[in-house]
C-alpha cells in the first residue's frame, strides 16, 4: 500500500517530486521455476522487432548512413545496421529481452536511446515476446567545434603545429581530463577540432620542433643526448645555460596547465577564435642518476616528471628511462615545480612448490621520488636511491554457512592504485595469492593510497577489507614510506544484498524519464570512488535494480538529469536529501522499493 509522503526540491537538476511507495522483502522465484522460464523463453520463436529513425540534432532531419548498434544479453552477438536515405533502421527476429540501442556517425556525437543529453546514460528497452517497436527515434547532434589560430612568438602564423583538445569529465567522482581531439595548423596557422561532445575543454599547442621533440631525443648508454636532425627554432643561451625553445602552451597563452582557461562547448556549438601565441621559454635539462641495491640492474628504470601545478589528472607528462649506468635525462623542461617518480620492476624466480601465479617468476618492485624545482637554468643533477616497496599483509576471513573454498591458495587479491593521481605516477595494480592458511602478502608497494579487491572464492562475496580500523572497500589503504601495513582482514560473506523497484509517474504509470540514484545516508561515505553510490536509468517498463551493495541505510532519489559521476559530489547529495526516500538494505534480504515521481 502506498503511503502519502511527498517532498519537493526547487533545483533545476532535481526539481522532481518523490513519493514513497512500498518497501518489502520480495519472494524469490524458486530455481527450478527460473530454469523452466528461461528454457521456455529460449524455445519461443524470435519474432520481436525494434525499428525507428535516426535524426539530426537541431533540425530533426533524417540521417542516412548512420551506424546503429543493438546489444543485449539475449543476443549471441551484437547486431548492427546502417540507416537508409530516410534515416530508417530495423532489427527483426528478436527474442524477448532487454536491449540497448546506440547510433553514431562521423562528425556527430554518439547517441543512446533515451538519453537526456549527449554523453548521458540511455534507457534500456524491454521487449516482450513478439512485440513490435517500430517508432523509436535516436537523435545524433552534430559535434561541437573548437577552432582558432596559433601564432609564434613573433606573431606569425605557426604552421604544422600540433593542437590538442582535452575535455573535463568526472571519472568515478574525480574531475579529470580526457583526450577529445587533435589537429594540426595549416599554412595560415589555423586549426579546427570537430565532433566534440558538449562540455568544458582546455586547448594546448605544441610547436613542431619544440620541447616535445627534445623529450623524444635519443639518449645513449652514457647519457649523451642525440638531437634529431631538424631545423630547431631554438638557440643556446650559453654553453652552460638554458636552451630557449617553445614549450607546450595552453589557451589563452600560458605554459602552466593549471592556468589554462576553459572553453565551454554546447550541443552542435562552434567556438571560433580560440587564438593564442606560442612562447619561447628557458628549457632546462633535468639530469640525474639512479642507484639500486646490490644485485639489481638499473637499466630501464621508469621515470616520470609530474607537474605539481597541472590542471588535473590526465594532463600530459614527461617520461624517461635510465641507461645501463643508471643515468637519465629530461632534455627540455619548462620552469615549474615537479615531482620526480622512479619505479623499477625486477623479475624474481619463484621458489619451487609455491602456489598461485601461473608464471615462473614474481616481481620485486623498487621506488624512489624527489621534488624538483626547475628555474631559468639547468636544474641540479638529482640522485635517486631506489628502495624496495613496503608490504601489505593480512588474512582472509569467512562469515557464513556456505562451505569454505577448498583451496584458499586460489583466492587472488589485488591492490590497485586509488584515484587518478596515483595512476598518473605510472603505478599499476599488484597481485597476491593467498596461502593455504588464508594468509596473504603484497610486496613492493610504493607509498600512496590503494584499494583492495579479491576473487576466486566460489559461493562467497567480498564484504570488507579492514585496515587500520576502517574499511578499505569504502576508503583506501594508506601506505607510508618505510611503514608496512599488517593485520589487514579481508572478509567474505555468502549472502547478497539486492534492491529492485519500479519508477512510476504521478498517474501510476511506468516511466523511464529519470535517473535513479542510491547513496548512503551517512555522509562519511560520501567520498570519491565510493562503492555505496550508484546510479541507473530505469528500463522502458520503469524497472530498476541495484545489486551487491553493502548492507546499511541508504537514500533513493530520482532526478531529471545528471552529469556522469556527479552523484559522487557531496554538494549534490546534500541537495538530494530532501527529495529522497529512506531504504534499509540487509544481507540476504532482497528488497523492493518503488518510487513515484512527478514534475513541479
Amino acid at each position: 500500500m502506498l503511503s502519502s509522503v511527498t517532498v519537493t526540491v526547487n533545483k533545476p537538476l532535481v526539481s522532481v517530486l518523490v513519493a514513497l511507495a512500498s518497501a518489502a522483502v520480495w519472494a524469490q522465484v524458486p530455481a527450478p521455476q527460473q530454469a523452466r522460464d528461461a528454457q521456455a523463453q529460449a524455445q519461443a520463436p524470435a519474432t520481436g522487432l525494434i525499428a525507428g529513425t535516426v535524426i539530426a540534432g537541431g533540425n530533426g532531419q533524417p540521417v542516412d548512413g548512420a551506424t546503429v548498434i543493438l546489444s543485449g544479453m539475449e543476443l549471441r552477438v551484437t547486431r548492427s545496421a546502417l540507416t537508409d536515405d530516410s534515416g530508417v533502421f530495423s532489427f527483426p527476429a528478436l527474442p524477448a529481452g532487454t536491449y540497448t540501442l546506440r547510433a553514431s556517425k562521423t562528425g556527430h556525437v554518439n547517441a543512446t536511446f533515451g538519453q537526456k543529453a549527449p554523453g548521458r546514460a540511455g534507457t534500456p528497452i524491454v521487449l516482450a515476446q513478439g512485440q513490435q517497436l517500430k517508432d523509436l527515434s535516436l537523435e545524433v547532434p552534430k559535434g561541437g567545434v573548437i577552432s582558432g589560430a596559433i601564432y609564434d612568438d613573433k606573431n606569425r602564423p605557426s604552421v604544422s603545429t600540433a593542437v590538442r583538445v582535452m575535455r573535463w569529465t568526472m571519472q568515478s567522482g574525480e574531475r579529470a581530463l580526457v583526450a577529445a581531439g587533435t589537429a594540426n595548423t595549416d599554412d595560415r596557422g589555423i586549426y579546427r577540432v570537430f565532433g566534440l561532445t558538449p562540455g568544458e575543454y582546455i586547448v594546448s599547442a605544441t610547436a613542431r620542433n619544440s620541447a616535445t621533440t627534445l623529450i623524444n631525443a635519443q639518449i645513449t648508454s652514457t647519457g649523451q643526448v642525440i638531437m634529431p636532425q631538424v631545423n630547431m627554432p631554438m638557440r643556446e643561451a650559453s654553453a652552460a645555460g638554458p636552451v630557449l625553445g617553445y614549450a607546450a602552451v595552453y589557451f589563452p597563452g600560458t605554459t602552466q596547465p593549471g592556468m589554462a582557461r576553459v572553453v565551454a562547448v554546447g550541443a552542435s556549438e562552434e567556438q571560433l577564435g580560440v587564438d593564442f601565441q606560442l612562447q619561447r621559454v628557458p628549457l632546462s635539462r633535468v639530469t640525474g642518476l639512479t642507484l639500486a641495491p646490490a644485485g639489481v640492474a638499473v637499466t630501464n628504470v621508469q621515470l616520470r616528471l609530474i607537474d605539481r601545478l597541472a590542471a588535473g589528472p590526465g594532463t600530459p607528462q614527461m617520461a624517461a628511462r635510465s641507461t645501463r649506468e643508471g643515468t637519465f635525462t629530461f632534455p627540455a623542461v619548462p620552469p615549474g615545480q615537479y615531482q620526480l617518480v622512479a619505479t623499477l620492476s625486477v623479475a624474481v624466480p619463484r621458489p619451487a612448490g609455491a602456489g598461485g601465479l601461473s608464471s615462473g617468476s614474481t616481481a620485486r618492485r623498487l621506488w624512489a621520488q624527489a621534488d624538483v624545482q626547475v628555474d631559468a637554468g639547468y636544474a641540479p643533477s638529482i640522485t635517486l636511491s631506489l628502495q624496495d616497496g613496503m608490504t601489505v599483509s593480512g588474512a582472509l576471513a569467512f562469515d557464513g554457512a556456505a562451505p569454505l573454498p577448498p583451496q584458499l591458495n586460489r583466492v587472488r587479491l589485488t591492490l590497485a592504485p586509488h584515484g587518478q593521481a596515483m595512476t598518473s605516477r605510472g603505478l599499476s595494480a599488484i597481485t597476491a595469492i593467498a596461502e593455504a592458511n588464508g594468509r596473504f602478502t603484497f610486496t613492493g608497494v610504493t607509498p600512496g593510497q590503494y584499494r583492495i579487491r579479491a576473487s576466486g572464492a566460489p559461493g562467497w562475496t567480498l564484504k570488507t577489507a579492514i585496515a587500520d580500523g576502517r574499511d578499505a572497500l569504502d576508503y583506501w589503504v594508506e601506505v607510508k614510506p618505510g611503514e608496512n601495513v599488517a593485520n589487514v582482514s579481508v572478509g567474505f560473506g555468502d549472502t547478497s544484498t539486492d534492491l529492485k523497484g519500479r519508477l512510476q509517474s504521478a498517474f501510476g504509470q511506468p516511466t523511464a524519464d529519470y535517473t535513479v540514484i542510491i547513496f548512503p545516508a551517512d555522509p562519511r561515505y560520501w567520498v570519491p570512488l565510493a562503492r555505496r553510490m550508484r546510479s541507473t536509468r530505469p528500463s522502458t517498463d520503469g524497472a530498476f535494480a541495484f545489486n551487491g551493495l553493502p548492507a546499511g541505510e541508504y537514500r533513493l532519489a530520482a532526478v531529471t538529469d545528471v552529469d556522469a559521476g556527479a552523484w559522487y559530489d557531496p554538494a549534490l547529495l546534500q541537495e538530494l536529501l530532501p527529495a529522497s526516500v529512506s531504504v534499509r538494505l540487509i544481507d540476504g534480504q532482497p528488497v523492493v522499493q518503488d518510487l513515484r515521481v512527478s514534475g513541479q
